[in-house]
This record gives structure tokens, C-alpha cells and sequence, in this order.
């Protein structure tokens, strides 16, 4: 199953979302002065507008990546609450709002000049929750058949202990995202899914601070103290997966440009819990929930991903070309599930028949065949100032078009040692003219040999054309 085949799944799960409800309000404006009577800008307000946050923003993702939710929450009993209900009309998302009149809705109002956060203002009290709250809870959980829960954990009161113990006894997989407040009460769920200075503090380390040169070992202390998997994310470095008894997985970020970070721990804990509960596999469940949050981010304020979105650019993410770093994480799954990684190289400058040839061997000697392509710079250092005749963009193009190859990735040393240290391919395959003297690198792989086709080289095919002309 492909990623774009689990994203279609997403229309047939139920995803019930319990947590703290934000009503998230964004002014914007320029700034074209100073103040005079003190040194602050002075922002000319062009619009306003209120957007659903904290769990009601994992409930607009749920709805706006094709899937059906509950959302539970409280709100105060105000003008907020009137607006966080229109909203969640308008979004079609179902609801239960217990209103408490004693505290304000949650709310937070962003200032922002030309697409820039000047201030933050929030407006909040903590919640209490009362029995008739927990009796709804049972009630929900009774009556429908949800594949997964969300706990939207902002630390206003909504997520207690005895919350979480009605939560616990449901028969669907729990997805926190969490508040170091609660960090008590997150063992035994599913997956946790702090950033990275949460999972320090959700851990037993010191220094808060820095960010950790032992990652692995954070990840496996968090597993080994919650007993839960482990999703941590870190902004522009992407993410990691802590997953029981596996190796840590590593994500790279996909993002192209970075608007705004606001709401994307809720798009990726939405995309997360439905990617799973459609594939049930954590790992690619993390990947999609990463390529959602590189969407969210290159957009202002709390804006849905829609499913098309993310089809579209899963469609364009799992291409051929890879980067080397998202190689060593698809070759460590390959590895995993048992299958033989081939890898061969070159310069593919002008494609022929030696090079088909030498391509379908190398995809025979196993199951998954990795292409190592030269780099324009590199051709040109090997082969002279007229080489090459194509660019890499194109050789990497029109290669990846062949079915033989599963896999492109580009290099710029003289050799591909650098790169087969990062893949670590089980076998590799080198064309006749190969001198043994040539080390493959320092692991152990078995080279295999596809003998020279007499004739068929691009430098004789160039000399031929010059030749002919």
C-alpha cells in the first residue's frame, strides 16, 4: 500500500478528539512607525479574523483531511464560546461544549504586521472538570465505534486523571499531544508526540536547555518511563520515531518555506492518528504526518491541510530522486522487512544499451536497486570541460522513467564511498572495466560484476557522433 492509498482511506475512520478548546484570534496589519509616546511599533490594523485552536484545530484537520470526528471540550459561557460554535458549524464538525460560567473561553490573540507575529495575548483561566463532563465521556465512547483518540493536552484543565482512566479502558489506540503539567498521566498510551524541549522535559535530564547530543537515549528513556511510543518532533530538523523495540527513525523535514509554526503539532498528531488507524504502521504513519506539517507551516495561522494537499505532495515526496538521508531511512526499512538493497553508479551521461543492460542486471541481484548518479560537477572533474552532454536534472529524469530502478540519489565526490557509507547497500554492482583496487567502502557488501558490452560507452558513442559529422 502506497501513502496516496492510505490517505484515501481517510473518508471511512471515526477519530474521537478530547482536550482543551482555544479560540484563536489573528490581527493584522503594517508597521510603518514608531510610537512616540514609547518605543513600540504602532500597528495600522487591516483585518481580523478567529480560527479554531488547541483541540478544535485537531478536529478542523481531522474534518479537512477527509475524515468524520467527535470533538469534547469546555469553553466559558461568552461571546468566545458563541464564535468557537460558529465556527465549528461552519466547519461541520460534530461537538459536545460544556460551557462553564465561572472562567472566559480560552483564547489567544496574535498581532501580526506584514505576515510577522508581533505579540501574543492570552486570555485564560483553568478549567474544572465535573462529573456531568466525565459521564458525557463514558457515554460518547459507549455508543461509538471510534478507531482512535486524540488527547489535545494544552494545559488548561480538560485533561485530568480521571479523564485519562476513562480513556484507557476504550478499545482504540490513544495519541497525546502533551503538557509537561500532566506528564504523569501519559503512560501506557499509545503515542506520545512532544518537540523536542518537551521530551526533555517529560524526561528526567537536567539541563532543559540544550538540545540533546543523545536523542536515541532520550528517546528510549521516554519509552522505557511511559511505556508509550515515542514521535519527537524537531521543527526545521524534522522528526524522529522512538518506536518499542525498533531502531529510531528519522525524519527529514520536507518543508519548503516556513510561514508560520502555529498549530502544526496539531496537524501532525490529526495526520498522525488517521494515517495509523488507516495503514497501522507507525512509521509510515510518521512520515505522512510530517509531509501535513511541512504544508501547514508554509501557511498563515492555524489554516487546515486538506486532503488533496497532502495527496498532492505525497504524490511528489515519493518520486524516484531521493536525498541521502531519506535513502539511510528507506534502506533501514528495506533491511528490516528482510529485503536485499542493490546499489550501482554512474554518469549516465548519454543513456544506451550498455547502461539498460547493466541497470537490468543490477536490479536482478535483488529486490530494491539504488542508483548513485554523478553530479554535473563531478562529470566534468572526470570527464573533461565538455562533459556532460545532459544535465542532472535531466539524466535524473529521464532514469527514473526506467523500471528497473527504484531509487536515484546524486553524489559530487570522485567516488560513491561517502554515499554507500550512508545507504550501506547489501550488494553492489560495478561495470567490467571495475579495478578491484577501487574499494567500495568499509562495510561488508558483495560486489558483483556485469561484464563490458564491446562498443557501447559514451565516450565511443560522442567520438562517433564527432566522427560522423
Amino acid at each position: 500500500m502506497n501513502y496516496a492509498n492510505i490517505v484515501e482511506e481517510f473518508e471511512h475512520k471515526n477519530i474521537f478528539v478530547i482536550g482543551d478548546i482555544i479560540l484563536d484570534e489573528f490581527i493584522f496589519g503594517e508597521v510603518k512607525r514608531i510610537n512616540p509616546e514609547a518605543p513600540v511599533p504602532i500597528l495600522n490594523v487591516k483585518k481580523k479574523e478567529f480560527q479554531l485552536g488547541g483541540a478544535a484545530n485537531v478536529a478542523k484537520n481531522i474534518v479537512s483531511l477527509g475524515s468524520k470526528c467527535l470533538l469534547l471540550g469546555i469553553t466559558g459561557d461568552d461571546n468566545s464560546s458563541k464564535i468557537l460554535t460558529e465556527l465549528l458549524k461552519e466547519k461541520k464538525i460534530n461537538y459536545l461544549l460544556f460551557k462553564d460560567k465561572t472562567v472566559p473561553t480560552s483564547r489567544k490573540t496574535r498581532a501580526l504586521a506584514q505576515n510577522q507575529h508581533l505579540l501574543r495575548l492570552d486570555f485564560e483561566e483553568t478549567y474544572k472538570v465535573n462529573e456531568a463532563f466525565l459521564n458525557s465521556l463514558k457515554e460518547l465512547l459507549d455508543k461509538d465505534n471510534f478507531d482512535a483518540v486524540i488527547v489535545s493536552d494544552y494545559g488548561k484543565g480538560t485533561i485530568t486523571e480521571k479523564v485519562v482512566s476513562i480513556l484507557k479502558k476504550y478499545n482504540a489506540p490513544i495519541f497525546v499531544d502533551p503538557k509537561i503539567i500532566n506528564k504523569k498521566l501519559y503512560s501506557d498510551v499509545f503515542v506520545i508526540t512532544p518537540n523536542l524541549k518537551e521530551a526533555k522535559e517529560l524526561s528526567d535530564q537536567e539541563d532543559k536547555n540544550e538540545l540533546s547530543d543523545q536523542e536515541e537515549n532520550l528517546g528510549n528513556e521516554l519509552i522505557k518511563k511511559y511505556n508509550s511510543n515515542i514521535l519527537i518532533t524537531k521543527g526545521e530538523s524534522g522528526m524522529t520515531l522512538h518506536e518499542k523495540n525498533k531502531e529510531p527513525y528519522n525524519i527529514p523535514t520536507v518543508a519548503k518555506e516556513v510561514y508560520d509554526v502555529v498549530g502544526a503539532g496539531d496537524v501532525v498528531i490529526s495526520a498522525l492518528a488517521l494515517a495509523y488507524s488507516s495503514c497501522f504502521d507507525l512509521q509510515k504513519s510518521s512520515i505522512i504526518s510530517n509531509v501535513a506539517a511541512s504544508i501547514a507551516v508554509g501557511k498563515i495561522g492555524t489554516s487546515p491541510v486538506f486532503q488533496n494537499e497532502l495527496l498532492n505532495e505525497l504524490v511528489e515526496e515519493s518520486g524516484k530522486i531521493k536525498s541521502w538521508e531519506e535513502l539511510r531511512n528507506i534502506v533501514k526499512e528495506l533491511k528490516f522487512q528482510n529485503k536485499k538493497v542493490v546499489f550501482t553508479n554512474g554518469c549516465f551521461d548519454i543513456l544506451h544499451t550498455g547502461h539498460t543492460r547493466l541497470l537490468q542486471f543490477a536490479k536482478k541481484q535483488g529486490d530494491v536497486l539504488i542508483l548513485g548518479l554523478n553530479t554535473d560537477e563531478s562529470i566534468t572533474k572526470l570527464k573533461g570541460p565538455t562533459r556532460p552532454v545532459n544535465s542532472q536534472d535531466k539524466r535524473a529524469e529521464v532514469l527514473a522513467n526506467l523500471d528497473s530502478i527504484n531509487y536515484i540519489t546524486l553524489f559530487g565526490e570522485d567516488t560513491p564511498l561517502d554515499l554507500l557509507e550512508t545507504i550501506r547497500p547489501q550488494i553492489i554492482v560495478k561495470g567490467g572495466d571495475w579495478k578491484s583496487e577501487n574499494v567500495v567502502g568499509n562495510h561488508i557488501a558483495e560486489v558483483r560484476i556485469f561484464p563490458t558490452i564491446k562498443g557501447e560507452s559514451t565516450t565511443s558513442k560522442i567520438e562517433k557522433m564527432k566522427n560522423n559529422c
